[in-house]
């Protein structure tokens, strides 16, 4: 049963909040939930492992902050490296 669109969803997610992404490294990512938040800004997102869904909102300027145990792009490589995004909570590169 749908009960509403990713849009109306994003729409409940303000700028400087908290959100939590699923999947592992390039399998079963919210793509697209990820691209209804890329008009947000300040977002600190949380995942167990980023990447396509870190580099769309890196690239929106959405994020303040990611915590993750790794970001990239598996054996496509790492994932840019762009400015803007700080965590206190980053690790080794």
């Amino acid at each position: 049963m749908r009960i509403g669109t990713l849009e109306d969803a994003a729409a409940l997610v303000t700028d400087g909040s908290t959100v939590a992404f699923s999947g592992a490294v390039l399998r079963g990512k919210p793509v697209a939930a990820a691209r209804a938040l890329a008009g947000k800004r300040d977002l600190d997102l949380m995942a167990f492992t980023g990447s396509l869904e870190v580099e769309l909102l890196l690239s929106a300027g959405a994020l303040r902050s990611v915590t993750s145990s790794y970001v990239g792009l598996g054996s496509h490589g790492a994932a840019s490296a762009r400015s803007g995004c700080s965590s206190a909570a980053s690790g080794p590169r």
